[in-house]
């Protein structure tokens, strides 16, 4: 699964293993910096620190109507987001629906080898980062959601993309 371009990733929360591109080197974070956050694994381009791979756990699960919805969501057809179904998890997704602080460019349930997770993805205005946001229901029974970041500057996230799609590949989950 790994190969020498790689750093491999185990066990981190809901991902058994995952491809990391030997490029990025982890970034040991300021407990201040989280966010919001329980847990912050942030790795970085060892010639961009711009550009990062982010995982994400708040460490506190989603009400029971959010979750209820969240769960409810990922259990239909993969889909394009409605209005409706984005503010219904508006909690979750803090200021990622605030059209002042982020510019939503796509919303929508994909499958990711075999699991069914939301992608919501748009470019945070100030400092003018993309992110593309995967959300998934870690524990569907206590509304756990553990997420995985790729930030790049908007201007090069084109060029960087590529390494966040390759890694969602080898995704292996628990």
């Amino acid at each position: 699964m790994t190969s020498t371009n790689s750093i491999a990733l185990v066990d981190e929360g809901q991902i058994k293993f995952m491809s990391i591109p030997s490029d990025f080197v982890q970034q040991f974070m300021d407990p201040s910096e989280w966010h919001h956050s329980r847990y912050v694994k942030n790795f970085h381009r060892t010639d961009n620190p711009n550009v990062r791979l982010v995982f994400y756990f708040r460490g506190s699960p989603l009400g029971e109507d959010e979750g209820d919805n969240f769960g409810r969501l990922l259990s239909n057809p993969m889909h394009v987001l409605s209005n409706e179904e984005i503010e219904s998890l508006e909690l979750m997704l803090f200021e990622d629906c605030d059209s002042e602080d982020f510019k939503l460019a796509l919303a929508q349930t994909e499958e990711i080898n075999g699991r069914t997770v939301l992608r919501f993805e748009g470019t945070w205005i100030e400092p003018d980062l993309y992110d593309v946001g995967i959300f998934i229901h870690a524990n569907p029974k206590t509304h756990l959601v553990q997420e995985v970041h790729f930030l790049a500057p908007a201007k090069d996230y084109e060029a960087f993309k590529h390494y966040f799609d390759e890694a969602l590949k080898t995704i292996v989950w628990r």
